[in-house]
């Protein structure tokens, strides 16, 4: 599947939130194959952006948006948790994880965070499974994603 989306320049960095938030606020209803097309347009979206970065996916991602902090934390008991606090949202990620797995935990929080306004209202024909797996697919599409852009930029310069 082709996704189509609208080449947007970040006017802030505080913009590419407010514009993948903006994605995210498209589906009609809780029907799967909207929340799935809407991941698939903020994935390439988010991609779009960070393809002709050198920079580790955590820096990119904090350059991107400003109030996002991604930090590595020893011992951490799961892959990783997001959370608001001192007018930020951060991002932590278990630091012993191979660096494909800390990828994909934070673009799986990073969807959290995109979808935290549409899951703080009451959204009954929603429940927490359906999140989970929708960030899961949203993480799994931008790295493959990535991974397909770098691979082709690397192929370009051979």
């Amino acid at each position: 599947m082709t996704t189509t989306i609208d080449t947007v320049t970040p006017l802030s960095s505080l913009s590419v939130l407010t514009h993948l938030r903006a994605l995210a606020a498209e589906p009609s209803g809780s029907a799967t194959d909207d929340w799935i097309t809407t991941a698939d347009k903020q994935a390439a979206y988010l991609n779009q952006l960070l393809a002709d970065s050198s920079e580790a996916i955590s820096a990119a991602l904090s350059r991107l948006i400003p109030n996002l902090a991604v930090t590595q934390v020893d011992n951490l008991p799961v892959p990783g948790t997001s959370f608001w606090a001192r007018c930020q949202w951060h991002i932590h990620i278990r630091a012993n994880d191979p660096t494909d797995i800390q990828a994909v935990t934070v673009f799986h929080h990073l969807k959290h965070i995109i979808d935290h306004p549409l899951r703080r209202e009451e959204n009954a024909s929603i429940g927490g499974d359906h999140w989970e797996a929708i960030a899961d697919y949203f993480a799994s599409c931008v790295t493959e994603l990535h991974d397909v852009a770098r691979r082709y930029e690397e192929a370009a310069h051979d």
